[in-house]
């Protein structure tokens, strides 16, 4: 997951998607419309700063369920009035499922929803 994290900081799609699985699926659709709300949401963003907390892995020899919390802050870019639409900083909790591959371990599904704010 800190991997992902780290992509996501750097704003780096294809390095986010790369730990994603082909068949991944969550309430919003499969990879390819992850692939569109990722690139949106971080051309939106100047900077983006993530942080993982409260993670546990429950881990089985092909799957694993990992659950944690997402601590983002970023500052939105000036154009078009986004710096007042976006937020610059929100909490999010993760339930996240993977499988083992052969690239190594991809995301196949999640869910998440929004925290309250500070």
């Amino acid at each position: 997951m800190h991997g992902a994290a780290k992509a996501a900081e750097a704003r780096d799609a294809d390095r986010v998607l790369a730990r994603v699985s082909e068949g991944y699926r969550d309430a919003a659709g499969g990879k390819a419309d992850t692939a569109l709300s990722l690139k949106r949401y971080f051309a939106a963003y100047e900077s983006l700063s993530i942080s993982l907390a409260d993670v546990g892995i429950q881990r089985g020899d092909t799957s694993a369920r990992a659950r944690f919390a997402v601590r983002m802050s970023g500052r939105p870019r000036a154009v078009a009035g986004l710096e007042g639409l976006l937020p610059r900083a929100s909490r999010w909790r993760f339930d996240v499922r993977l499988e083992a591959e052969k690239e190594g371990w991809k995301i196949t599904d999640a869910a998440w929803e929004r925290l309250e704010d500070d």
